[in-house]
């Protein structure tokens, strides 16, 4: 019996201040207080409190039998502790369903897996405490930051204890298999659920698009499409932004329409059933290897990723704030490591790109690539001044007076 899994990806950095070259050396507050609460507000009213109540009403309609999962960022868990406790509670509620299940990953949207081991690890490990905490129950399944994936990071998961991990299915690597089986990766037995990017992307990207040929996209046609796939399909992965609904399609494209409606027309097949990640992996076991020798993130398919490092500045950046991780490991000042890891997330990088600005994006606040990207060098450079000034006063600190004995 095959399943369709729904895994939403819900996040929100930290905005940055307006920094211009002249503050640096001045001004040492990098993030935008305001702005952060306001896209956060706007997130949480156009999305995940309208969305939230649907996928609640949808649970108890269909006794259970409509699931999903979420990928929520560590930062979007505090901004959500901090600002909308409310929506914090319809998550709370979503999971005490048992329909809905909570998937592990880097607690800051990094690319640490690239750059450090050590920082990564220290990710994974807080954002699991972190869910631990506040909804009471332990990730299982690993999703990395823009599905950055390669077979060393399959071994470093299994090691983490994770039972599973999602990648993206990459046409190149399957070799004319099937995007929509579990597979495991070369030298362990963790398996790999793959994102359908294809089905995916037809909800996140092209509904509502009236040059696409497809368009309307309507639930019932979408269904018709999975229902479709052959009798060996084990599981369809589609695997969103929960922005989309409401945020990068507004509720007058009926985008909620679309979602309330899609359960019921893909469960009129009683051979189709929806399942969460974690009760796939017994259901469908699988020795057939998915080798991923290279790095690959969901832009090998011809997205947009931050992480792959696609031009100079995000090059460059990444490179930057990650060179600074010894120095943050000889701080004594909790502040400045917190900023580090916050001024890791990936969409920075990503406004940095200029394939972001082809397509109008309602929570980017750049107006270009090259604008991103100085303004995030100019905090980055006092970041710096900020942490050798720090060194500089630790040192002072800790440095022993020197006795005549020690000298001979």
């Amino acid at each position: 019996m095959p399943f369709v899994s729904f895994i939403f990806r819900v996040h929100q950095p930290y905005a940055l201040a307006n920094y211009t070259s002249r503050d640096v050396g001045l001004l040492h507050n990098y993030f935008d207080e305001e702005a952060t609460v306001a896209q956060l507000n706007r997130i949480a009213e156009d999305c995940l409190m309208p969305a939230n109540r649907l996928l609640l009403k949808l649970i108890k309609e269909y006794g259970g039998n409509f699931k999903a999962a979420f990928s929520i960022s560590g930062i979007m868990f505090e901004l959500l502790e901090l600002y909308r406790p409310d929506v914090l509670e319809q998550f709370k509620r979503l999971v005490k369903t048992g329909c809905v299940e909570i998937l592990g990953e880097s607690c800051n949207n990094s690319a640490s897996w690239l750059y450090s081991r050590t920082e990564f690890k220290r990710q994974v490990e807080k954002h699991k405490a972190i869910v631990e905490e506040l909804l009471n129950v332990t990730p299982t399944v690993f999703r990395n930051t823009e599905l950055i994936h390669d077979n060393n990071l399959a071994t470093f998961i299994h090691s983490l204890g994770f039972e599973g991990m999602f990648c993206e299915s990459v046409d190149q690597l399957l070799h004319q298999r099937s995007r929509n089986k579990t597979y495991t990766s070369p030298g362990n037995k963790i398996p790999l659920l793959l994102r359908n990017f294809r089905m995916s992307d037809d909800i996140a990207f092209r509904f509502a698009d009236e040059e696409w040929p497809e368009c309307p996209l309507t639930a019932e046609k979408f269904a018709s499409w999975i229902h479709a796939h052959p009798a060996d399909t084990e599981c369809i992965n589609l695997m969103l932004d929960y922005q989309t609904f409401g945020i990068y399609k507004t509720k007058e494209t009926g985008i909620f329409d679309f979602l309330e409606a899609l359960p019921g027309h893909i469960l009129q097949n009683p051979d189709w059933l929806f399942a969460t990640p974690t009760a796939i992996l017994p259901t469908y076991p699988s020795n057939d290897v998915y080798d991923v020798s290279e790095t690959i993130s969901w832009a090998t398919n011809g997205g947009n990723s931050s992480s792959r490092c696609e031009n100079a500045m995000q090059n460059k950046m990444l490179h930057k704030i990650f060179s600074l991780e010894t120095a943050i490991n000889k701080s004594n000042n909790p502040e400045l490591r917190k900023t580090w890891k916050l001024l890791q997330a990936s969409d920075y990088f990503s406004y940095m790109s200029p394939e972001k600005y082809t397509i109008p994006d309602p929570l980017n606040p750049y107006n270009s690539a090259e604008e991103a990207y100085q303004n995030y060098l100019n905090i980055v450079t006092d970041f710096e001044l900020q942490l050798i000034k720090q060194g500089l006063a630790d040192y002072k600190e800790y440095k022993q007076p020197l006795h005549y004995s020690t000298l001979y």
